[in-house]
């Protein structure tokens, strides 16, 4: 239980990252999802696979985010960052980054990757 306890208090579901800081404003650590991990460890090696800021990143409504995270669970959602009042949110997916990494190298070096609603999947289903 107190290693589950700690998992969850080192994870976030939203935003993809966040720093947590002392009382004087140093930085203690970052927090970050499993998707959010490998996005920031590209951006470190200066290659930005997916835009995270865009206005029209896709949100993900909760039937589709069941299957990542235990989504009847206010209390679990709260500490991940997800508003248990909220329907759906701008969560960063593991697939948004294979759609990323499945483009010609020079496109992904070029710009980054802007996920599109239906992109949760990898590859791609069509209804």
């Amino acid at each position: 239980a107190k290693v589950l306890e700690d998992s969850r208090r080192q994870y976030i579901a939203l935003p993809h990252v966040r720093e947590v800081s002392d009382e004087l404003g140093r930085t203690l650590h970052r927090k970050f999802s499993c998707a959010g991990l490998v996005l920031e460890t590209y951006r470190y090696a200066e290659i930005d696979l997916v835009n995270t800021d865009d206005e029209a990143f896709p949100r993900v409504s909760k039937d589709d985010l069941r299957g990542c995270y235990p989504v009847d669970q206010s209390q679990v959602m709260s500490g991940a960052g997800l508003d248990p009042s909220q329907t759906e949110w701008p969560v960063l997916l593991p697939a948004y980054l294979f759609h990323s990494l499945d483009r010609p190298d020079e496109e992904i070096r070029a710009e980054p990757y802007l996920p599109q609603k239906g992109d949760w999947f990898f590859p791609r289903v069509t209804v």
